[in-house]
């Protein structure tokens, strides 16, 4: 892959996200790229742990999301809460009726929040120093929220293919070990580990990638894919230490890569 077409898809994403007509129909479909092993740190504050999960559009002819978009999981794969406690032990939790879900920037990028409360009212126990993940499972799919008077609701044709075979096809371009879809969950994984925006401690990137490619195991992760997260966060280290700031550039170029993995997915599907 060159290295400078993160940059271009980058910049063409954004461009694509701000002109995007908005309707009042249902919206597109999404995918969430599967974790394959590597789970999403999640950041918790006031009663609300929340983390930011790459996603991909399924449905190339229906009008694109605008933020804020509400959504849910639809059926197969799923989302897994994992508690880990300072001794090792583990809690896991399917999370399919604790999470929720909303579009957090363009087609790239959804937030996931789970309220402490919603733990607390089925007597699950979360320790103050208890490290949370989540975990995208193998061919999850998100529908967008139906609202009332929709004149262009999803149908059950539509989203039988798009959960079914598209997303199907979708895994063999999202949800593998290749290069480019590795860098995006390096980049994503990243993101996640920034510290909170009110912490005014410099963040130091290369050394934030280090850490996650040695947790993630030897082996884990090609020596392209280290390769490339590493000129991105070269990249990205231009901008102020500040999690917003550096936050904003790797949120930027992992929408970058998800747009051109988007776009070989599509050619792959022959478009929909």
């Amino acid at each position: 892959m060159h290295r400078f077409r993160i940059f271009v898809s980058a910049a063409a994403i954004i461009v694509f996200t701000l002109t995007m007509g908005r309707a009042e129909a249902a919206p597109q479909i999404l995918g969430l790229v599967a974790s394959a092993g590597l789970p999403t740190p999640m950041r918790c504050r006031d009663g609300v742990c929340t983390a930011l999960l790459a996603s991909f559009c399924l449905q190339e002819a229906r009008d694109a999301p605008a933020d804020g978009q509400e959504y849910k999981l639809a059926p197969g794969g799923g989302l897994t809460v994992i508690a880990t406690q300072p001794d090792g032990s583990r809690l896991v939790l399917p999370a399919n009726d604790l999470l929720s879900i909303r579009l957090y920037s363009g087609l790239a990028t959804v937030e996931v929040s789970l309220p402490m409360a919603k733990l607390a009212a089925q007597d699950v126990a979360i320790g103050a120093a208890d490290a949370i993940a989540v975990v995208v499972e193998a061919s999850t799919t998100i529908l967008p929220v139906e609202t009332a008077n929709d004149p262009d609701p999803q149908t059950p044709e539509e989203i039988t293919l798009a959960t079914g075979p598209m997303r199907r096809l979708a895994a063999e371009t999202f949800d593998t070990e290749a290069a480019m879809p590795d860098t995006a969950k390096l980049v994503g994984l990243l993101i996640n580990a920034l510290p909170a925006e009110e912490d005014s401690q410099p963040v130091a990137l290369d050394g934030l990638l280090a850490q996650i490619v040695a947790g993630a195991g030897p082996g884990r992760f090609s020596p392209e894919a280290v390769a490339e997260t590493g000129d991105i966060v070269k990249n990205c280290q231009q901008f102020p230490p500040t999690s917003i700031a550096q936050g904003f550039c790797l949120e930027s170029l992992q929408h970058g890569l998800l747009s051109t993995l988007n776009e070989e997915y599509w050619t792959a599907a022959g478009g929909s």
